[in-house]
């Protein structure tokens, strides 16, 4: 702390910042797309939702592997569809 007080933080900020920008970008991005999954697992206006914001997406595969993904918690299965559908939703929802 006492050789920090004579040294202007401005620039340290800005360098740390530009380095942590592009992993909170992409931390910020896989929580959309998580968010997204949870939204759709939960009911059936959330397909409704997502289709509004990304109307190039095939609701028919989503619904599929949703369907998949609830039947596989229920018996206790491999969540291979709940990972799916994340790669899914990966591919449509864009970068920010």
């Amino acid at each position: 702390g006492r050789l920090m007080r004579g040294i202007e933080a401005a620039p340290i900020r800005q360098k740390l910042d530009s380095l942590l920008g592009p992993q909170k970008q992409h931390q910020a991005w896989l929580n959309l797309i998580e968010r997204w999954r949870e939204r759709l697992l939960q009911d059936e206006a959330g397909f409704g939702e997502f289709a509004d914001f990304y109307p190039q997406a095939d609701l028919q595969s989503l619904r599929i592997l949703v369907g998949n993904a609830k039947r596989e918690a229920l018996l206790s299965l491999p969540p291979k569809n709940y990972r799916e559908l994340f790669r899914e939703l990966c591919k449509l929802i864009p970068r920010q």
